[in-house]
């Protein structure tokens, strides 16, 4: 698990889909200037700029939500690890295809549509 200050260290990309992965899996429990400003940002690539100009708030009201929002995601996180569980269970699920039995995939298959 990741924590909120190791996320302003990763790279661009790695940041990108570790937030993008949070806002999937716990996006609605935010509000909904929240998930707005969340979205313009990791999803349409708007700069801070931009964001502040579309919704008339400043660039530091932009940041202050961005950041309060990856907060709040990774609380989400730590405490119920919907998306560490996921991770790892694609990992196992991703084993047990390689031993090659057809029966076994069929059933992955089925597994993994219940986890959406």
């Amino acid at each position: 698990m990741v924590s909120v200050n190791q996320l302003w260290m990763m790279n661009k990309i790695d940041k990108v889909n570790y937030i993008n992965n949070l806002f999937e899996t716990y996006g609605n429990l935010l509000t909904p200037k929240q998930q707005e400003i969340l979205n313009l940002y990791y999803s349409e690539d708007l700069s801070l700029a931009e964001i502040a100009e579309e919704l008339n708030i400043s660039r530091a009201a932009v940041l202050d939500h961005i950041r309060r929002s990856e907060k709040i995601l990774e609380k989400f996180e730590k405490n119920l690890k919907v998306v560490e569980h996921t991770i790892e269970r694609n990992k196992i699920y991703g084993k047990i295809r390689e031993c090659g039995y057809p029966d076994i995939s069929h059933w992955i298959d089925i597994l993994e549509t219940l986890d959406i």
